[in-house]
């Protein structure tokens, strides 16, 4: 059987501080593919968040993630 992933959108965030920086600030990267559309209902939306210690401090990982839903 051969499976069919139709992703539509995916996004990430990675926000806090990974890096040694000189006033303390915090860094954030996003990456974006495609659409994601929190308010359509139509579509499947995947969402993790993960949490990280490093030795500079604390950042996250946001990952959203719309698949179309197959009506058989």
């Amino acid at each position: 059987k051969v499976f069919k992933l139709d992703i539509i959108g995916f996004k990430m965030i990675c926000n806090g501080k990974w890096k040694k920086t000189n006033t303390g600030r915090t860094n954030k990267i996003l990456i974006k593919y495609g659409v994601v559309n929190v308010a359509n209902l139509t579509n499947n939306l995947f969402y993790h968040n993960c949490v990280l210690k490093t030795r500079y401090g604390v950042f996250s990982i946001k990952i959203w993630m719309t698949k179309t839903r197959h009506f058989f």
